[in-house]
């Protein structure tokens, strides 16, 4: 894996404004090295943070012959709306913005999500069920345990103690 860092602004998260020109550049600046980089075979893998990286990935992917997929750690922008963040203009943009994400999720090749009712949210959206892929990112608590501190060797190579 190959990972290739993109430039952006840097007015930072204190203002509205700066958040969204910081956005606007690195989603151009991502969406410009992608079209560069993607070729037939590649897969891509689109993340949820930044938030509706899917909008621009799946098309510049299918577009150059690659797979995309969605990782998806949180559902932009139904959290920003269960939040009432931008009011009552946050709310037209987010229809807006739930459509083109929800092609993008169409589209892809898969999209992973963390458990099943992420799934059900999903298929709920109308995409396929063979599109979702269920991949929890946390530790199976039956598999993994709390042990005694003194128990441990590494606690006492390192003199951690208890």
């Amino acid at each position: 894996m190959d990972v290739h860092r993109v430039w952006a602004s840097r007015f930072g998260r204190r203002y509205l404004l700066g958040r969204s020109v910081d956005y606007l550049t690195f989603y151009l600046s991502a969406a410009w090295r992608l079209w560069r980089l993607a070729r037939r075979g590649d897969v891509r893998v689109a993340k949820t943070d930044p938030p509706m990286l899917s909008v621009l990935v799946v098309p510049i992917a299918r577009l150059r012959g690659a797979r995309a997929v969605n990782w998806l750690q949180d559902v932009f922008p139904e959290v920003a709306e269960r939040l009432d963040f931008g009011g009552r203009a946050g709310r037209l943009g987010f229809g807006l913005l739930r459509g083109l994400r929800n092609g993008s999720l169409r589209a892809a090749h898969a999209n992973v999500v963390l458990g099943g009712r992420m799934a059900d949210c999903l298929a709920a959206l109308g995409i396929a069920r063979e599109r979702i892929c269920v991949i929890p990112n946390w530790a199976d608590g039956r598999s993994i345990a709390p042990v005694a501190p003194a128990a441990t060797a590494l606690r006492r190579e390192w003199g951690l103690g208890d």
